[in-house]
């Protein structure tokens, strides 16, 4: 999930989601 990770990046989700695409 990129998109995902990227508009959760300010809640610090977003570095998980980018490494689990």
């Amino acid at each position: 999930n990129t998109g995902a990770g990227t508009g959760k990046l300010t809640f610090g989700q977003g570095t998980l989601l980018r490494v689990h695409p």
